[in-house]
């Protein structure tokens, strides 16, 4: 269970940084 939750906030972390970048750029 581990791995696929650390994934998952992984991929939430990624994508939470990507909408910061943009709204930045």
């Amino acid at each position: 269970d581990s791995l696929p939750t650390a994934t998952t906030t992984n991929q939430y972390t990624h994508s939470l940084k990507q909408k910061l970048y943009q709204v930045i750029l």
